[in-house]
């Protein structure tokens, strides 16, 4: 996630038109800013100014702030590779007033995605006034999305020496060389799981049940022998296997600061 500024941006917004079942939107830039002339909330065709871009390949979604701090992400999004706008939904129309339409909950990114893109988020959402007043530390995921709150890695970072020994592990809140493996998935998890929100909030260095109850082993999210089924992730299903029962953990495969397996093809199993 990050400001839409012409170095964020990769979509076309030289003007150009898409259309989908008989909508047109037009991309078009004002300067170093960057809009889109869609259907809006009430159907109507108007200008809307993009706030954030989200992701950068595969593909590249756009979110755009509507009153009330909702920040909706365009259902429109740019495809990296084929250098083309497409639709997330090729075969619905969803109007104005669905919850699939882009401007409805269906694509609130303050409810459905903000939290596993940023470090630190809180939704800050008020149930009388049904607002957002949101807030991160930084607009993408940072070290302590993982490693926990910094202070004290800081204050390790300015009184560390050349005699400074291992056991100081540079003063982390979550130091996963020194967690059990459970609690090591269990961070991963926090982003990488089918789960709804106790706290609002994502705090690495507090127990993941504590803010996320985790999604049941049911039909529509899993298949009968616990495979996921659809947008769920390996974390339920990976929580039945004898991998994690033996104390597999995430990083066993893939490399946590790059999203990139460990090794290529069977030599990861090996």
């Amino acid at each position: 996630m990050a400001k839409a500024t012409p170095a964020t941006v990769r979509g076309d917004f030289t003007g150009v038109e898409f259309q989908h079942k008989g909508l047109t939107s037009r991309f078009f830039r004002r300067g170093d800013r960057f809009f889109v002339n869609t259907d809006g909330p009430d159907g109507k065709l108007a200008d809307f100014e993009i706030a954030y871009t989200f992701g950068v390949h595969p593909l590249q979604q756009y979110l755009i702030e509507l009153p009330g701090g909702r920040l909706q992400a365009l259902t429109i999004a740019w495809d990296v590779q084929g250098k083309r706008w497409f639709h997330l939904l090729p075969d619905e129309t969803p109007p104005a007033g669905d919850l699939l339409h882009w401007t409805g909950w269906g694509y609130t990114a303050n409810t459905m995605c903000i939290s596993y893109h940023t470090t630190g988020f809180e939704k800050g959402y008020d149930p009388r006034a049904d607002s957002f007043a949101q807030r991160w530390s930084e607009t993408h995921v940072g070290c302590q999305s993982c490693h926990g709150p910094g202070e004290a890695h800081v204050a390790w970072a300015r009184r560390r020496s050349s005699v400074d020994k291992p056991a100081a592990r540079f003063g982390l809140a979550v130091d996963f060389a020194r967690l059990d493996p459970h609690a090591c998935v269990d961070t991963c998890a926090m982003c990488h799981s089918r789960r709804s929100e106790l706290t609002g909030t994502s705090d690495a260095a507090r127990s993941f049940t504590d803010q996320f109850p985790p999604a049941n082993l049911a039909a529509g999210l899993y298949h009968a022998d616990g495979q996921p089924d659809g947008e769920v992730y390996a974390y339920g299903s990976y929580r039945q296997s004898k991998m994690y029962q033996l104390g597999v953990t995430c990083t066993d495969c893939h490399d946590a600061h790059t999203s990139k397996l460990n090794a290529e093809g069977n030599a990861v199993c090996t």
